[in-house]
């Protein structure tokens, strides 16, 4: 769990300190890719409550986000099974019952909630990393409980945070930035306003 604990305790230390950093406390995002992706979405489902009585006031702070951009991440590694990336990351044997349970349990999709925040989904359509079905999937999860989400497909998109092919360029990538930058004006400075 130790990469979800950094997630998680980065989301508290900005959050202690926003006042430092300008920043409204409770109207917090994110944008994350691939592993980051999954680790940002993971975080963002659980939404770890603060620790009342951690000595570190830092621990104390929720680590919630509320509103996340999440770009070909993987959400559900009960489908991955034998992706040799998400073992590495697992460390886990295949096929045993108990890593079956491991992978569900750090899926974003297992932890889906209404109170999961507003996503957005970026995914190329011809990502061969982390297949395009999984930004689907976690649509419809989010969809099905009323959580704001959109999934904007990217035609011919590869895995990379460009969405090209490897040695190639994008010309349409500013569509998908002005994607982002729209999502977040839309749900955190409406959340910021009603502070």
């Amino acid at each position: 769990p130790a990469p979800l604990e950094d997630v998680q305790r980065a989301v508290r230390f900005v959050r202690h300190h926003a006042k430092q950093y300008g920043l409204q406390p409770m109207s917090l995002g994110a944008l994350a890719g691939s592993s980051g992706g999954h680790l940002t979405g993971l975080a963002a489902m659980l939404a770890a409550p603060g620790i009342n009585d951690d000595p570190d006031p830092v621990n104390r702070q929720p680590a919630t986000l509320q509103c996340i951009v999440l770009r070909a991440a993987p959400t559900d590694f009960t489908k991955l099974l034998d992706s040799a990336g998400v073992a590495a990351l697992m460390e886990l044997p295949s096929g045993s019952p108990a890593t079956v349970r491991a992978y569900a349990a750090a899926s974003p999709i297992a932890h889906v909630s209404r109170s999961a925040p507003p996503t957005l989904l970026l995914h190329g359509d011809a990502d061969e990393v982390v297949p395009y079905q999984q930004s689907v999937a976690m649509e419809a999860a989010l969809r099905g409980v009323n959580v704001p989400v959109k999934l904007v497909p990217v035609p011919g998109g590869a895995h990379g945070p460009d969405f090209a092919a490897r040695g190639q360029t994008r010309s349409d990538l500013a569509i998908y930035t002005a994607e982002m930058v729209r999502w977040f004006d839309q749900h955190l400075r409406s959340s910021a306003a009603s502070r």
